[in-house]
């Protein structure tokens, strides 16, 4: 257009090739400002929809950092950031649809945060267990506000001994002094305002607590009658330490759910079909245990072709061979007595990694779910695991099972 104004001679108006140019020329300013609206509009609708779904990201952020804590009960308990993002993938593609918002929420949420704690029990001890749910069920409800920090405090550690000294035991014959302590301590949170009082006035109640071997059943006399699960657990740690356990347990059904105590049997299957190149399976064995004559049938029965090698001197090279000829073939490699082969490991991670990258192109979408051309097994000690665990995200412990 510009090109036209300064080329053209004599009276412009006149020029017809000029005035056919600058109504194009306004045309498509007109389209383009048009198309920007539309791009605006189009903008501001999905930062609405993304908005709506800030409760759910929200709340897997603390699913995230509850699972980064159990590092603190053995090292061995890491998990990858990549890991999780899969997991929380695969919960937006497998769980139902919903038109409404509050309800697909409230559904992605209740999926995603079972099957995390169904895919973490696989790598957990049987005695971390219940240590988990607990764990899970306390982070969500921290995350909603629903558990007081000092609450919690008290529940860990019995709360901080005052300066002041505490009344006189009215039930010395059979609450001893320690507990009586901790009971003012306890009196002194706005939860249990007016306990020391009550515990002199219902007496009788709370003996019949101390006294039964299912007092974490029982309710609370008085104005606690209709304390909230975790303040029951509270008294229950003052009454009855030796029901703290089966309590934490109860609190965890009422809170969540009876699945959240009941942990999933071990399932090769199950364990295959979370499984993928970014996420291969690592057996933690401990002594006696061997799973490779699962793993053997599993392969036999999905008809997939498996190597399996005996890590050691020398054998890191074949094992490297191997493990290439299964990226084109799609077969499966297991490497077993990892620990023999220690200086090979970092080498193991760089393959591993270097899968993510030149593998990205071999994901098929099949039935509506994914499937990888290429799953490497790796059997390995837990003695290697800490320093290899950065490069994998996926662990099922061969101890129990």
């Amino acid at each position: 257009t510009l090109q036209i104004l300064s080329s053209s001679e004599g009276n412009i108006l006149e020029d017809e090739s000029a005035i056919n140019t600058m109504n194009q020329g306004k045309q498509v300013a007109d389209q383009i400002k048009s198309e920007q609206v539309i791009a605006e509009a189009t903008e501001l609708e999905i930062d609405t929809v993304r908005q709506g779904y800030r409760p759910v990201a929200y709340a897997s952020q603390v699913l995230f950092f509850c699972i980064d804590q159990l590092a603190n009960i053995e090292p061995v308990y890491q998990y990858s950031l990549s890991w999780f993002i899969n997991l929380f993938i695969l919960s937006i593609q497998q769980s139902e649809r919903s038109a409404e918002l509050a309800e697909r929420l409230h559904v992605l949420d209740t999926h995603f945060t079972f099957s995390l704690y169904r895919n973490i029990c696989r790598s957990l001890l049987e005695k971390d267990k219940l240590m988990f749910s607990f764990l899970l069920t306390v982070s969500i409800m921290q995350g909603r506000n629903e558990i007081d920090a000092a609450e919690w405090y008290f529940f860990l550690t019995g709360g901080v001994a005052l300066s002041d000294i505490p009344p006189p035991n009215p039930c010395a014959d059979w609450f001893s002094e320690k507990q009586w302590n901790e009971l003012v301590r306890l009196a002194n949170m706005p939860c249990y305002l007016g306990l020391v009082d009550e515990f002199k006035t219902y007496h009788v109640e709370w003996k019949g607590i101390y006294d039964s071997p299912t007092g974490h059943m029982l309710p609370f006399p008085g104005s606690f009658a209709t304390a909230t699960p975790f303040r029951r657990l509270l008294g229950i740690r003052v009454l009855r330490p030796d029901l703290v356990v089966v309590a934490a347990q109860q609190f965890v059904v009422v809170t969540m759910s009876e699945s959240f105590v009941k942990p999933p049997p071990f399932d090769l299957a199950l364990c295959y079909g979370d499984s993928s190149v970014q996420s291969p399976l690592v057996f933690i064995l401990s002594p006696g245990s061997d799973p490779i004559s699962s793993v053997l049938k599993f392969a036999d029965a999905t008809k997939q072709k498996i190597d399996t090698i005996s890590l050691g001197q020398g054998q890191g090279p074949i094992a490297e061979r191997m493990i290439s000829l299964a990226m084109e073939t799609g077969s499966w490699v297991v490497l077993q007595n990892c620990h023999l082969a220690p200086s090979w490991m970092p080498t193991l991670e760089r393959i591993t990694e270097g899968i993510k990258v030149r593998k990205g192109d071999l994901l098929y979408m099949l039935g509506g779910q994914l499937f990888w051309k290429d799953t490497i097994y790796i059997l390995i000690t837990l003695g290697l695991l800490q320093g290899w665990l950065k490069g994998t995200s996926f662990i099922c412990w061969g101890g129990a099972h």
